[in-house]
């Protein structure tokens, strides 16, 4: 199944701003459309993201310029992952997901594991003019032989499963680069208090001991969010551009390991006067033993110009 790490709305406000662009926190909804969106649900491709190698914070490389791009997979488990990246030229193309243009530039093979950026270096076609694309497509293959990739069809075969794809589309930069939001500046509490980064435990292993903050099966609580440093940064205005406005928007994307949060998406849209959100949840799952389990959660950020930025946070759900 293929699966744009870049295309998702958050709201209808957000569809004038980000229909067709790249939303590397990525369409998160599943074949299935009674699979939450919210929650990690089997192996995802959750994210992309593009750096610049001689300035990570860029997120638009230029023609010739060296890069890379990390992919993050999630999965309800730890594990490792056979994986394949092939980068190619992106056909022209207005509805539905995109397809290479003549074969392949590059392709690599590597092996990840769920929940770990996985980074591999490219170089952008010198050929490339201001607002050419590019596309870089990831096959997974749980365990085993990474997957075989078919320019033409633009897909991946696994040697003994269906596996799972997904793009990145990225455009050689017009005007002033991009550059990559940060989360590292925000804040993000639960229930009030601020949710700080830790050593990172196995999914759903015990964690009564571990110093993570308790949340409770069945309970209502709440994830807040609020920008430190504003990564809104100034477009350059085109007059014929419909819905032109001054600087960017973000949308966010949130997903759990267990079911019951609010939602998947959030916005802080350009203009918004405050610049914040907050996400109820209330975990649908039954009580864990007295050991308790860590709960995952995963935030996403995107502009709208391609630039992202992830974060993982865990709590402790107790009975």
């Amino acid at each position: 199944m293929k699966r744009d790490v870049t295309d998702c709305a958050a709201s209808r406000r957000w569809l004038r701003s980000i229909f067709g662009a790249l939303l590397a926190a990525g369409c998160f909804a599943c074949d299935d459309p009674l699979t939450d969106p919210a929650v990690v649900a089997g192996p995802r491709i959750a994210g992309a993201r593009v750096s610049v190698a001689e300035d990570p914070d860029l997120a638009q490389p230029s023609p010739g310029q060296a890069a890379s791009i990390e992919w993050l997979v999630l999965a309800e488990r730890d594990g490792e992952f056979s994986a394949r990246v092939a980068w190619c030229y992106s056909a022209p193309s207005v509805l539905g997901p995109p397809s290479c243009e003549g074969p392949a530039f590059a392709e690599q093979s590597a092996t990840g594991r769920f929940g770990e950026p996985l980074s591999l270096a490219f170089v952008v076609p010198a050929e490339l003019t201001p607002g050419d694309a590019w596309l870089a497509w990831l096959g997974v293959c749980d365990g085993g032989e990474p997957p075989v990739f078919s320019a033409p069809s633009s897909a991946f075969t696994c040697p003994n499963e269906e596996g799972l794809s997904g793009f990145y589309r990225g455009f050689a930069p017009e005007g002033t680069p991009n550059r990559n939001p940060s989360l590292a500046d925000d804040l993000l509490a639960l229930d009030g208090t601020p949710w700080t980064a830790r050593a990172a435990l196995p999914v759903r292993s015990p964690c009564r001991d571990a110093g993570l903050p308790a949340v409770r099966a069945s309970v209502p609580a709440s994830i807040s969010f609020e920008l430190g440093g504003d990564d809104r940064d100034p477009l350059d205005l085109q007059p014929e551009t419909y819905a032109a406005h001054p600087r960017e928007s973000l949308v966010y994307t949130h997903l759990g390991s267990h079911p019951g949060l609010d939602r998947a998406f959030s916005a802080i849209d350009y203009d918004a006067p405050a610049p914040s959100f907050a996400v109820p949840f209330e975990l649908e799952t039954a009580a864990p033993g007295d050991a308790g389990e860590t709960f995952d959660f995963h935030l996403f950020v995107r502009d709208e110009r391609g630039g992202v930025d992830w974060l993982r946070r865990q709590a402790c759900l107790l009975p």
